[in-house]
């Protein structure tokens, strides 16, 4: 026992002999590139953040007087609203599938442009649900998930379930005596083989990214699962899930998988954090489209 002790003890100041504490140059010059967000969805209003690279000393700094040009199909839809702390909007949307777009932005030091093209379209043909035993993981709420596969591109697919449900506040009796609306994305996992060639799905639990490399043009049947409860309990009821799946250009794709990674190594003490990829070029960030479908699953 004393011998474990003293290891342990040894052990203990070696860990503390390893800190080196290393100053901040607070004059050091960092370059203010752009960071900007900006995504297309059909039919939705347009929005992006927009904001600039500072040193790790200083609070974040966003570009509220920059430019930026929304274009479809070679014709300009107007110049972006700034509505202050970053933030730009463009009302009237009248992007569609598979239109052609560039986004032209400024903050006057730095300037950038992007092009794109919106993906097709994508449909949640349907979904059968039961609850099974999976090997290694135990009882899981099951969802095949039915699509039809566009063959005119390569496509990119997130595909993610939100539940909304009541939490319920129970008194000595374990009796409600009051609720919550609540929704939240949940965990869900897959072992499909488009699922498994992904390995940036490893760095997270709550989306599912895939590529169709290995079912173009066909109407695959997915399975996906959770293992979190979801049927009712006396603290907990769900009213529904929304399964929802996207098609996603290929710069935003990338971003999601390398943004995964990015933030589980941030959270481990044996990796540093690669890199974001994105296609802004003059900064960071990325510009990109997609289309979504929502599948809804009420519970009785």
């Amino acid at each position: 026992m004393i011998k474990n002790t003293t290891i342990l003890f040894c052990c203990i100041l070696t860990l503390f002999g390893c800190v080196k504490e290393v100053p901040l140059d607070t004059q050091t010059y960092v370059d203010p590139k752009p960071v900007f967000h900006f995504l297309i969805r059909p039919d939705s209003i347009l929005r992006a953040d927009f904001s600039k690279v500072v040193p790790i000393s200083e609070k974040s700094s966003t570009t509220d007087n920059g430019l930026v040009s929304v274009y479809r199909n070679g014709v300009l839809q107007g110049d972006m609203i700034a509505q202050g702390v970053g933030r730009y909007v463009l009302i009237g949307n009248s992007f569609k599938p598979r239109d052609s777009f560039l986004v032209y932005g400024s903050d006057g030091l730095f300037s950038f442009f992007v092009r794109g093209k919106v993906p097709s379209n994508i449909l949640i043909s349907g979904i059968d649900t039961q609850t099974l035993l999976v090997p290694g993981i135990g009882p899981a709420y099951t969802m095949d998930v039915e699509f039809k596969d566009s063959a005119i591109d390569d496509n990119y697919y997130r595909i993610m379930v939100f539940r909304q449900f009541y939490e319920y506040k129970l008194d000595k009796n374990n009796q409600r005596i009051d609720s919550i609306l609540r929704s939240k994305r949940i965990s869900i996992e897959g072992s499909e083989l488009p699922f498994i060639q992904n390995n940036f799905n490893n760095y997270n639990s709550s989306e599912i990214l895939f590529t169709d490399a290995t079912f173009n043009g066909t109407t695959p049947k997915f399975r996906i699962y959770s293992t979190e409860k979801l049927h009712e309990t006396a603290q907990f009821r769900t009213l529904k899930l929304d399964v929802v799946l996207e098609n996603l250009e290929a710069p935003l794709y990338n971003f999601y998988n390398t943004r995964n990674a990015h933030i589980w190594q941030q959270q481990s003490i044996s990796q540093l954090p690669g890199t974001v990829l994105g296609n802004i070029t003059s900064g960071y960030g990325v510009s990109a489209s997609y289309t979504q479908h929502r599948y809804t699953i009420v519970f009785k």
